[in-house]
């Protein structure tokens, strides 16, 4: 037996075992972590609803949530929802405060907006790495800055990724009065207030913008900047969470 490396076995060991089932969660964004949109999916909604309308969505969805717009060739609607977009940019949009906008103005857009929102899919390896970290015994959650309504309905179109995920994932309370956004810290220290109180668990937090992962180490997180699903995995192994794909 080669005793070169004998000496490196027990820090490897106490490497695996810091990040076990048993004392770590993950908590994980939404957006270009688990899911991507589905593109063609609006193209078809815009066919069957009205063109218009579908690049006042695209528009309104095209960075994050749905409170920002991009410029282009604007269309009446279109238009109107990039001018409300740069005069609310000053005191920050929420989705309520943009929803009671677009009612006023067009009582039929804010469903579509959220159909169109709901129209994703998981991260190329993405539903793979949730379903291994599952099979290992992890728990995870959302953390996302999506509210409730329109997270449920992006849950019931991608049920197999998020059959593992606990039910009371932590989602931006539009009911609630100032309730905090990432990357506010205080949004990380509500994540902790409602999901680990006690401080018995470490949270993993994954998210694939770095000033939301600095805010979330500032509460104690460890936190992975998102790439992509091979980084993800490179990321995990360092923290000893092997995660062995099944092959194709």
């Amino acid at each position: 037996m080669n005793f070169k490396y004998f000496f490196l076995l027990p820090i490897l060991c106490a490497l695996q075992a810091d990040f076990t089932p048993e004392n770590t969660e993950f908590a994980w964004d939404c957006h270009q972590v688990l899911l991507q949109q589905k593109t063609g999916s609006m193209v078809k909604i815009g066919l069957l609803e009205g063109t218009p309308k579908v690049l006042a969505v695209i528009a309104a969805l095209s960075k994050e949530s749905l409170g920002y717009c991009w410029s282009g060739t604007p269309n009446k609607t279109y238009k109107f929802l990039r001018d409300v977009k740069e005069k609310l940019k000053v005191k920050g949009v929420t989705a309520e405060d943009f929803k009671d906008i677009v009612d006023a103005y067009d009582a039929t857009l804010w469903p579509l907006m959220l159909k169109i929102a709901s129209q994703q899919q998981p991260m190329p390896g993405m539903q793979e790495i949730v379903d291994a970290l599952h099979e290992m015994g992890y728990s995870m959650r959302t953390a996302t800055n999506m509210s409730v309504k329109e997270f449920k309905a992006t849950q019931e179109n991608n049920q197999e990724l998020f059959e593992h995920f606990q039910e009371d994932g932590f989602m931006v309370d539009v009911t609630e009065e100032n309730f905090p956004r990432k990357p506010s810290v205080a949004y990380f220290e509500k994540y902790h207030a409602r999901h680990n109180a006690e401080g018995a668990k470490k949270i993993i937090f994954i998210d694939d913008k770095l000033k939301n992962c600095s805010a979330s180490q500032k509460t104690d997180m460890t936190s992975i900047h998102f790439k992509n699903a091979q980084q993800l995995i490179q990321e995990l192994a360092k923290l000893g969470i092997i995660i062995r794909l099944p092959k194709p």
